[in-house]
């Protein structure tokens, strides 16, 4: 179970580029498009922020940025940085690999990331783990 969890984190983490700052979500997706939809992404937020009842308002406030700020991603083809979507997605308590995806990991993935994000280091040598051996 755990290798499958690694090999979809090392995949998504090949397909969207992922840098372990604050880029711009469009900066980092510009060698792949073909793999991430932004109007899917969008769909999906939009639907989960319909699912919990609540307004883009509300959760652009309660994520800590300005009132309007969810609105214009999704409606007006804002493009977020990644700390950002985090912190939405986090508001939203869904992964930003289903809302950038529609994929859903397991929770354990995410202490994976924050695992990676601290120490680069480590997702080399998972990295290295997880290439088959030849």
């Amino acid at each position: 179970m755990l290798i499958s969890i690694v090999l979809v984190l090392i995949s998504i983490i090949r397909n969207i580029n992922f840098y372990f700052d604050a880029t711009r979500i469009s900066t980092v997706l510009q060698n792949d498009m073909n793999e991430f939809d932004l109007d899917k992404m969008r769909e999906r937020l939009e639907a989960e922020i319909i699912r919990q009842r609540r307004s883009m308002t509300e959760v652009s406030l309660s994520a800590g940025y300005s009132k309007s700020y969810v609105r214009n991603i999704i409606k007006r083809d804002q493009i977020p940085s990644v700390d950002r979507l985090h912190a939405i997605c986090e508001e939203l308590k869904v992964s930003m690999s289903w809302v950038m995806y529609g994929l859903n990991l397991p929770p354990e993935s995410s202490e994976i990331f924050d695992l990676l994000e601290k120490d680069p280091k480590r997702f080399y040598a998972l990295l290295e783990l997880a290439r088959p051996q030849t």
